[in-house]
């Protein structure tokens, strides 16, 4: 996706269903799916698999569940980037975002919600395929407003979970990002241009040498 530029639709529809189905499915669960978000503002996906090592363990610990019957074995920098990760995705972070790889993430989601978009019935009378459908379209929406987040809209995120909640009401993805919205509305790195989202057109012109914040000047 990320070396595609502007014929990224031809880099989407090479990825095969089977990768794309388990990144819908890992969007539904809360947990996994902020590891996701998080990866993708940094770029690094062992990273994130620490997090999301690190977020399991201390759910069980504050919800004192009992371990699983196959141990994660998170450790102490398990639990601190699983810290870190809860902190990036609330626009609390002190690193700047990978916008290459959020940006690839975004045009993923856009891809995903126009296949799901195509045909889609209103939810009233849906068969259990249909309204699972739904519920999956409507997390991919979600995902799109967290990006939204990311890059400093919040005005476009909050049409985005009017949007997703009209395709499946009540999902806990939307709600998440929502309550995060009300926390904080604009990530710190969207108050400096040298750090805010560089808009569409750097992702086609990406390779230039300039940087992100000469499209203020």
């Amino acid at each position: 996706m990320n070396s595609g530029g502007s014929d990224w639709p031809t880099a989407l529809l090479s990825l095969t269903d089977q990768h794309l189905a388990r990144l819908v499915m890992a969007l539904t669960h809360n947990i996994t799916r902020d590891a996701i978000f998080y990866s993708w503002l940094i770029g690094d996906q062992n990273r994130a698999a620490r997090a999301h090592k690190g977020l399991q363990a201390s759910l069980r610990e504050v919800l004192a569940l009992p371990a699983p019957a196959i141990e994660y074995c998170a450790t102490p920098e398990d639990i601190a980037e699983g810290l870190c990760c809860a902190h990036a995705v609330l626009g609390q972070w002190e690193s700047i975002p990978d916008w290459a790889t959020v940006e690839a993430a975004y045009r993923i989601l856009e891809g995903l919600d126009l296949l799901l978009t195509h045909g889609l019935d209103s939810a009233d009378g849906m068969g259990g395929r249909e309204r699972r459908r739904s519920m999956v379209h409507a997390d991919v929406v979600s995902a799109r407003a967290q990006l939204e987040v990311f890059r400093g809209r919040a005005f476009t995120a909050m049409g985005l979970l009017d949007r997703s909640n009209a395709i499946a009401e009540g999902r806990e993805g939307a709600r998440t990002v929502r309550r995060r919205l009300d926390i904080q509305d604009i990530p710190w790195w969207s108050t400096d241009p040298r750090t805010a989202w560089p808009g569409d057109r750097w992702w086609a012109k990406r390779n230039d040498p300039r940087h992100a914040h000469e499209k203020y000047l």
